[in-house]
């Protein structure tokens, strides 16, 4: 054989096992990259005395924490704010300490008759939706949109129950002035270009007691995420016993679910210690029900505070090492993400 020939071959084999390696490099990179879960769940967070209402300080400390005590970064962080704080410059600032910790805020807010949307002879969610209190809304949607990054705006939340003040029963609206409010809000945020609001319908778990979720629902072109706040109160109280995490949410994601196609969050979720075993309660959560039964979740926000003085309950993940130590196990799941979105 020629010496032409014999470098011909040679090069023609060099190049043939370089495309080979290269093929093979790039099937063995989908294949890894494939292993990776599809499926996106947010873990978020609210720690108390994380925000005080009253006095307006943030301490994000017991958030960094928190994260240090799960092992975990968290993605949301929810702060809770009546609704005549939000056109206010300080929040921007609260914000923006919110943000250089690598968080998306939730900020939870409720209406109420001040002097910005002042009482007169309509019920509250009617005199929004008749336009009253459009020069206040006008004002929230130019502060909000000023933050230039998502929020989360948990308005109205737990409006389904029957005592919390601006519940429909206690302000003697109707659902349908409920939705027209949803609507006629979120409209205006919309005209005054406040996009990076992501609006969270959030309701508390259904029961007789409880106005159904489809009367209060103002569809999907009106709302961003739909939200279930949800507890296993376990034998805390004399009307409580020890549920499971799908006796708890069940019926309620079931009912949602049914009427939104939008990813669901758990707003608030978490479980008492008396009358079972929180950390099987929480291993069953994150390590199976959540992956493989709930698969419209896409968010979970945990209520972190003790509240031994009302609800007679502590919360907290940090008051078991047993359970403290199942969190940390089963949020090594890929599915539970740390930045949103």
């Amino acid at each position: 054989m020629k010496k032409t020939n014999i470098i011909f071959f040679f090069l023609l084999f060099t190049i043939l096992i370089g495309i080979y390696s290269s093929v093979a490099w790039k099937s063995n990179a989908t294949t890894e990259i494939s292993t990776l879960p599809d499926r996106k769940v947010y873990l978020g967070a609210w720690v108390g005395g994380f925000w005080d209402s009253e006095t307006k300080k943030l301490d994000t400390k017991v958030v960094n924490n928190f994260e240090h005590a799960i092992d975990k970064k968290v993605a949301i962080v929810n702060i809770y704010s009546e609704w005549a704080y939000l056109p206010q410059k300080d929040l921007l600032t609260k914000l923006d300490a919110i943000s250089e910790e690598g968080w998306t805020p939730m900020i939870s807010s409720n209406p109420s008759f001040f002097d910005g949307c002042p009482k007169g002879t309509d019920s509250l969610y009617k005199t929004i939706a008749d336009g009253k209190c459009d020069e206040f809304l006008r004002d929230v949607a130019a502060n909000l949109r000023s933050y230039d990054k998502p929020i989360l705006f948990r308005f109205a939340w737990e409006m389904n129950l029957p005592d919390m003040y601006w519940s429909i029963k206690q302000v003697k609206s109707t659902p349908q002035e409920f939705i027209a409010a949803w609507r006629h809000f979120y409209d205006v945020l919309h005209e005054e270009e406040a996009t990076n609001v992501k609006w969270v319908l959030s309701f508390n778990t259904t029961n007789s007691n409880t106005v159904p979720y489809a009367k209060l629902n103002p569809g999907d072109d009106y709302v961003d995420w739909v939200a279930i706040d949800g507890y296993n109160w376990g034998n805390s109280h004399s009307w409580s016993g020890w549920a499971n995490f799908n006796g708890v949410f069940r019926k309620s994601y079931d009912e949602l679910t049914a009427i939104s196609q939008k990813p669901v969050m758990l707003s608030e979720v978490n479980s008492a210690s008396s009358g079972g075993n929180k950390a099987a309660w929480l291993d069953d959560m994150l390590n199976v029900q959540i992956p493989e039964n709930f698969p419209q979740i896409e968010a979970i926000v945990f209520f972190n505070e003790s509240k031994i003085g009302g609800e007679n309950v502590d919360w907290r993940l940090e008051q078991s090492e047993k359970d403290l130590t199942v969190v940390k196990k089963a949020l090594k799941n890929e599915i539970y993400r740390s930045v949103f979105p």
